[in-house]
């Protein structure tokens, strides 16, 4: 008996409805979100923080020690000047900063100081440190996603027309439809590492030591912290989380 071929059929608009859904919330911050992935809860909680407190920002010629201290009476987080940074003022590889914003967020204030300063901002033991670009490059780690569950292949097996029908003497039955294989979440597995390059941190995929690639069911990612919270958002996305 001849074994039918087997059609793949994976719904068009998939991508469509997931792309504008989670192209926004994962971008990550180039200034201000550097930490340290095993003190995400306290990071969230901070930046919650930053984001409600608001106050207008002045600062002339001030210097990381002066910033550090202004930011710390306002949000009631401890900020601290890293030896790094201390050393690149003294060298004159860093430079002083001067603002003049009206009423506005803490973290939008500390986005700004950091691009004007060419400073960091690294959240580590509790606590935000002011530090080097190069002092503060995000940490990439290795995890193991099981996707089993979203690749589960369910086949569709069409009935022939002419079931329950008698047929004319010597007339041949037709052959039936293959049947058509469908994934529990519509999508196969390099489509999913497609949407979640373009929807999760999408301009850090080509950079060294990042990756996304998938072992018969796990889906094997290198990424930021903050890129591996978006790799767990997006799955529960997929599987209907929100």
């Amino acid at each position: 008996m001849r074994a039918s071929p087997v059609r793949v059929e994976t719904p068009p608009a998939v991508l469509a409805v997931l792309l504008p859904l989670l192209a926004g919330p994962f971008q990550e911050p180039e200034h201000v979100l550097l930490y340290e992935e095993r003190e995400e809860r306290a990071f969230a909680r901070a930046i919650e923080t930053l984001r409600r407190r608001r106050a207008p920002v002045s600062l002339v010629d001030a210097d990381p020690a002066v910033v550090a201290s202004f930011l710390s009476t306002l949000s009631g987080i401890p900020f601290v000047v890293h030896p790094a940074l201390r050393k690149a003022i003294a060298d004159g590889a860093a430079r002083p900063v001067t603002v003049d914003l009206r009423e506005i967020s803490l973290l939008s204030a500390m986005e700004i100081l950091a691009e004007r300063s060419n400073w960091r901002f690294l959240f580590k033991r509790s606590v935000f440190f002011l530090t080097t670009t190069e002092n503060a490059r995000p940490r990439v780690s290795l995890r193991l996603y099981e996707i089993g569950d979203l690749l589960f292949e369910v086949r569709d097996f069409p009935a022939p027309e002419d079931f329950g029908l008698l047929l004319p003497s010597g007339q041949a039955r037709r052959e039936p439809e293959p049947p058509v294989v469908r994934t529990a979440s519509g999508l196969k597995a390099e489509q999913i590492v497609e949407i979640l390059k373009k929807s999760v941190v999408p301009g850090s995929w080509s950079e060294e030591g990042i990756s996304a690639e998938v072992y018969g069911t796990l889906l094997v990612v290198r990424q930021t912290p903050w890129g591996q919270r978006g790799v767990r958002a997006f799955l529960r996305m997929l599987r209907g989380g929100g």
